[in-house]
């Protein structure tokens, strides 16, 4: 006999007695197997006690007791299932909301970089325009320009005189 026939029988001996055949076969390994005997021996005093127990009685409302918590315990079961869907939902909407606030967020760095970029070159473009067209009068010229200024507007005649002038 090997050994898993021997659990089978030892598992058999402890639902019911063993008939006569299953006996010789457990003495036939026990004798090729001294070293299980004591464990035989064991398992056989336990079972034989717990056959000598007193069957014990059971209240009259374990049916409702035990539904009720199978029940709770099914429902604490699809409330976690439902709680870990929600929160693989959020964190993988976090994901999302983080990648989309960080490319927004280097759009709008980047478009305000743009856009002080042209407003400096248009600055620029601008200062050359008005510098090829503008000299700015002598510093001699500039130290009398309040007493120039006051003085009123000489009065000319006609266009010709004023061109003339001008000349």
């Amino acid at each position: 006999m090997n050994d898993s026939a021997y659990q089978d029988l030892l598992d058999t001996s402890l639902r019911r007695p063993l008939t006569a055949e299953e006996a010789a076969a457990v003495r036939g390994h026990l004798q090729a197997h001294p070293e299980a005997r004591d464990a035989w021996e064991e398992d056989q005093l336990l079972t034989e006690g717990l056959r000598r127990l007193p069957e014990a009685s059971v209240s009259s409302n374990f049916t409702s007791r035990v539904v009720h918590a199978v029940e709770r315990a099914a429902a604490r079961d699809r409330r976690r299932r439902r709680s870990a869907r929600w929160r693989a939902v959020f964190t993988f909407g976090r994901a999302w909301q983080a990648a989309f606030a960080i490319l927004a967020l280097g759009i709008g760095i980047t478009v305000a970089y743009q856009h002080r970029l042209d407003v400096r070159s248009e600055v620029a473009r601008n200062v050359a325009a008005v510098s090829t067209f503008a000299t700015l009068p002598s510093l001699e010229l500039l130290q009398d320009f309040d007493s120039i200024n006051t003085l009123p507007p000489p009065p000319l005649r006609d266009a010709d005189e004023l061109l003339a002038a001008l000349k």
